[in-house]
């Protein structure tokens, strides 16, 4: 929604001009938030004041002063922008809609039902899958969901195709089945319209050993060619022609989508396996980085992991050199060296090689947040979840901190509190966006789960070292809120 220079998001909670964000207080914002739900239409004070200050009484004056705070942060267009109405409310007219992009066909990529095999089969089936919707991603002609949301969405109970498309916002979705009998994979699979409910390309593919790893390329082109889109994109990934290291490579991806340190001490193990049979394997390696971090708690790992991790980022980029897996993880990692220049043009190069990855975008997000940048990180993790539409909980953490950057508290503690499960440091981290917001009940609350967890917990000394920022005035501002968080929560037990 735009008003001019300004742009408001009311999915990510932040207000910017020109890109650069907007200071306005969290109450003031609220406000603006609840008229921007109702464009052009008046909104009573009463309402306002319900929704704004819920719980407690204040006077006109406190909305009265959140209105002189829009007004100026609107500029001298206000008074057109946000309408008073004598003895109604409030009005806000933002711009008229600009004119929509040309849209991009959007696709997902279904499970695949398994006529046989037991786990390791779907692994491999599943690793498949996932490498036919990276290929795809790289037409650019398409928008590709990601496979974490249509994995998601496939598993809700009660959805037929139509009513999968609709949950993810696709035009187009495959779906078929595998059968995989010694080292033989035969599939059936179609792709169907969403809304008409045609079938507009199905084929039966039979493929014997090494082979079923073409499949990778042959299926996107095929889908590509059923869509009557250029052909001319999606260069071949850098991949193993070893099966056997590639099972071990599909079992490792569904190993780390676990996110438990026993699935990636599993996950690493078999990536090892995967490069003792092909040394040359570029997305092994570049999983392992993810895996040497990841082991010892991503922002708590010691600097002989992330060396490690950098030296397999590396060589997977010497693989594969055109890679945007492999470049955004070597730009992730120099983020954990604090390689702050280096990690951006990585990242960047990995967005330039394929736009329409989103952990390539998620990458840029994170990068972003590091440097300073939290409008910039948000506006990248919006792009993410379009592609991603049921993202990932590491969005939701990523949203929460560039959130608190900005001083929107109560959005970010409802970023973070929509955690499937909170660890210790998302406790300390939402005590301190309540104590920043003065709520010394949620402070409490927070912090005795914390405890629960670690009685002897270190929450600043674990703070200092676990968070990356290239600038100290952003550590300190989390420093400085896990501080008043603990004072509060001295007092209260006192």
């Amino acid at each position: 929604m735009s008003f001019g220079p300004l742009t408001l998001d009311l999915r990510a909670g932040h207000l910017t001009r020109d890109g650069q964000a907007v200071s306005l207080r969290s109450k003031a914002f609220a406000v603006l938030d609840q008229l921007a739900r109702r464009p052009g239409e008046v909104v009573s004070k009463d309402a306002l004041m319900a929704a704004v200050w819920p719980d407690v009484t204040v006077t006109e004056d406190s909305l009265t002063q959140a209105i002189r705070d829009i007004r100026r942060v609107l500029g001298p267009e206000a008074r057109d922008r946000l309408r008073t109405v004598a003895r109604r409310g409030y009005a806000l007219h933002p711009d008229a809609a600009a004119p929509a992009p040309p849209k991009r066909p959007r696709i997902a990529l279904l499970p695949l039902q398994r006529r046989s095999g037991g786990t390791e089969a779907s692994d491999l089936i599943d690793g498949l899958i996932e490498e036919i919707t990276i290929g795809l991603s790289r037409f650019r002609s398409l928008a590709v969901i990601a496979r974490h949301s249509a994995f998601a969405a496939a598993d809700e109970p009660g959805l037929d195709l139509p009513g999968i498309g609709a949950r993810l916002g696709a035009d187009y979705v495959m779906d078929g089945t595998a059968h995989l009998a010694g080292d033989q994979l035969r599939l059936s699979i179609s792709l169907n319209d969403v809304a008409t409910g045609e079938v507009i390309w199905a084929e039966s593919l039979t493929c014997v050993g090494h082979r079923l790893l073409t499949l990778q390329d042959l299926v996107p082109r095929r889908i590509v060619q059923s869509l009557a889109l250029s052909a001319a994109e999606g260069a071949r990934r850098q991949q193993t022609s070893n099966p056997t290291a590639f099972a071990h490579y599909a079992r490792a991806v569904s190993l780390q989508r676990q996110l438990t340190t026993e699935q990636e001490r599993r996950a690493h193990d078999y990536l090892l396996a995967a490069l003792r049979l092909d040394p040359d394997f570029a997305l092994a390696h570049c999983l392992l980085a993810r895996a040497e971090i990841a082991l010892e708690g991503f922002g708590l790992s010691s600097r002989a992991a992330r060396l490690r991790a950098r030296e397999h980022a590396a060589r997977a980029v010497e693989l594969a050199p055109d890679e945007a897996q492999c470049l955004s993880m070597l730009g992730f990692v120099h983020c954990y060296l604090e390689d702050w220049q280096a990690a951006e043009t990585l990242i960047r190069r990995a967005i330039a090689a394929n736009p329409c990855l989103s952990d390539c975008l998620a990458d840029m997000a994170f990068v972003c947040l590091c440097r300073g940048r939290p409008a910039e990180s948000l506006t990248w993790l919006d792009r993410a979840e379009e592609i991603n539409p049921l993202k990932p909980p590491a969005h939701d953490v990523l949203r929460s901190e560039a959130l608190f950057a900005q001083g929107h508290f109560d959005a970010a503690a409802r970023a973070l509190a929509s955690l499937p499960q909170l660890g210790i440091r998302q406790l300390v981290r939402l005590a301190a966006i309540h104590a920043c917001a003065g709520d010394s009940e949620g402070v409490r609350r927070h912090l005795d789960r914390a405890f629960a967890l670690d009685p002897a917990w270190d929450c600043v000394a674990a703070a200092e070292r676990s968070y990356l920022f290239e600038h100290d005035r952003d550590r300190q501002h989390l420093l400085g809120a896990i501080r008043a968080a603990l004072r509060l929560y001295a007092g209260d037990a006192v």
